[in-house]
């Protein structure tokens, strides 16, 4: 069964996973990227990881606005900061004002 045919079965879901799991999920990121020495979470070099977490704080920030205008302002600094400082590489920069970016869907994570 498709998500289209379960919206509504999937919002208790949804909240369920905003309030418990999503604050939960990115403890984890926040303090691998303190760990890390940063500002990447491999250390100083941007990696593939850094991409794809910046793929799922995008993600997040679209499918779930008011959730992550909470966790930015109270509980993910680090990340708040290594989101602004990838989006600023100019090679990722030019890359998201072009028109090779898609927009997310916005009905679902995908």
């Amino acid at each position: 069964m498709s998500y289209h045919k379960q919206v509504e079965e999937s919002k208790p879901r949804q909240a369920e996973f905003i309030a418990e799991r999503l604050p939960r999920y990115f403890g984890h990121f926040e303090r691998a990227l303190e760990a890390s020495g940063g500002p990447y979470f491999l250390g100083a070099d941007l990696s593939y990881v850094d991409l794809q977490v910046m793929v799922m704080l995008h993600v997040t920030r679209q499918q779930w606005p008011d959730a992550w205008a909470e966790l930015a302002s109270t509980t993910i600094p680090r990340l708040v900061a290594f989101l602004a400082t990838v989006e600023a590489l100019p090679p990722i920069k030019a890359y998201l004002e072009s028109p090779r970016k898609h927009p997310f869907a916005g009905d679902s994570l995908m």
